[in-house]
């Protein structure tokens, strides 16, 4: 909100500042948008942690397994999370840019297709 004013008087003051974007190929993930699900994926994975670490009070029997059988829980629980969460994070929403948007080279007017 603190830039509003920057908006208004943009065009009158200075010309287009900060609205044109020049776009190469097709459009980028928004990094505002990639780090905003990094911190979610961030916090549901340490309320995961904490769930996963309540189930052996809850569970005293997961306490007796073998080392073998620990390792196998943790390392599948872990590559699951590594999968699901990166491939959810870079599929994030591209840059919301499609109306100021013009291509590098020629300055035209960007088309996403």
């Amino acid at each position: 909100m603190g830039g509003a004013h920057v908006d208004l008087l943009e065009n009158e003051v200075a010309g287009h500042l900060h609205k044109i974007v020049l776009v190469k190929g097709a459009l980028q993930p928004s990094v505002s948008k990639v780090n905003e699900r990094l911190q979610i994926l961030l916090a549901f994975g340490w309320a995961a942690i904490f769930v996963l670490a309540s189930l052996v009070i809850l569970f005293p029997v997961l306490l007796g397994l073998d080392a073998a059988s620990a390792a196998c829980l943790q390392v599948g629980w872990a590559s699951f999370a590594l999968i699901f969460g990166d491939g959810w994070i870079w599929r994030s929403p591209l840059s919301d840019v499609t109306d100021r948007a013009y291509h590098k080279a020629t300055l035209e007017k960007f088309e996403a297709s």
